[in-house]
């Protein structure tokens, strides 16, 4: 889809500028959603953003030749089965809480460094034993502490600093942003950037109707529109936009072919072609299987036969 052949090329340069710039595009590009306007007056849906991201990444890298930036970008990064895999966008319905895959890491750090640290390699009875009768209950009793207020996420803190700078800073009176405090959108490049949805617009804005500081009881974060709720519990999603209802769209997929573009702009998934892979995985392993046993066979064979010939 995009080629172009290079004159008087080497080998890519990069200067201090470009590797700075390179990783901040990418980024920009993963955080970009159909739920968070571009502009005051612009929502991008998810074809949308792909298609700009990849043209951008292009432009950039042809507007200074570099063919093997562009290259490692498109194989590992922007061709469609991988943009699917890091890129908000993929799901249109719901933007995740969390941007990586920190918060699974870190289970499983605390899991073996803090429960199973004098075991290396426990049987399966003692893993069993090691989570059901120490770590799901300290999980049961932090989660009763973060109810009854005794105790807070890491995130609050963070989640404080971040408002207390927002309500310090300086704003213009201007209208260049699109700024909704009741879906809590805004349109200006520090929103889609902060880790917890905070900007000086939506914080003033708030906090014109509301001067008093938020609390942890009535914060609710949420997975779709209002991405912050001040009040009493709420649901984190509608159950419409639930990535795992039969409604919602399948997220991942491995091939260019099941994925299609519906009316509503959302990827679907056909479940046939995805039980095929499936199946024809099972009978690429069956057939690995066999071919190694093959080869045990034929190793067994040829040192038995080097030992009778040295006897």
């Amino acid at each position: 889809m995009f080629y172009w052949i290079p004159e008087g090329h080497e080998h890519d340069s990069y200067s201090e500028e470009n590797i700075k710039e390179i990783p901040k595009m990418v980024k920009k590009h993963m955080l970009l959603h159909p739920l968070i306007p571009i502009n005051k007056e612009t929502f991008f849906t998810s074809t949308e953003i792909y298609h700009h991201s990849v043209v951008e990444a292009y432009t950039y890298c042809r507007e200074r030749n570099f063919v093997h930036l562009w290259g490692y970008l498109w194989i590992n990064w922007y061709n469609r089965v991988d943009w699917n895999l890091f890129a908000r966008a993929s799901f249109p319905s719901a933007i995740p809480l969390a941007r990586t895959t920190m918060l699974v890491e870190s289970h499983w750090r605390v899991l073996k460094y803090n429960y199973k640290y004098n075991c290396n390699r426990p049987r399966l009875d003692r893993l069993t034993q090691i989570l059901t009768k120490e770590l799901i209950p300290d999980q049961i009793s932090t989660w009763e502490r973060f109810n009854n207020n005794r105790e807070f996420p890491s995130w609050w803190g963070a989640f404080k600093s971040e408002w207390k700078k927002a309500l310090d800073a300086d704003i213009e009176s201007d209208d260049r942003y699109l700024t909704n405090v009741d879906t809590w959108i805004c349109s200006c490049p520090a929103f889609i950037k902060n880790t917890y949805m905070v900007c000086k617009h939506l914080v003033k804005t708030y906090t014109d109707r509301d001067p008093t500081f938020p609390q942890y009881a009535t914060t609710n974060r949420r997975y779709d529109h209002p991405f912050i709720r001040f009040g009493e519990a709420c649901t984190r999603i509608d159950p419409a936009n639930r990535p795992w209802s039969e409604t919602s769209q399948s997220l991942f997929d491995e091939t260019e072919g099941p994925m299609v573009l519906d009316e509503d702009n959302s990827l679907e998934i056909s479940i046939h072609v995805r039980n095929e892979l499936i199946e024809s995985r099972i009978a690429g392993l069956v057939e690995d299987k066999k071919t190694f046993e093959s080869l045990i066979a034929i190793t067994f064979i040829m040192m038995s036969f080097i030992t009778s010939t040295r006897n």
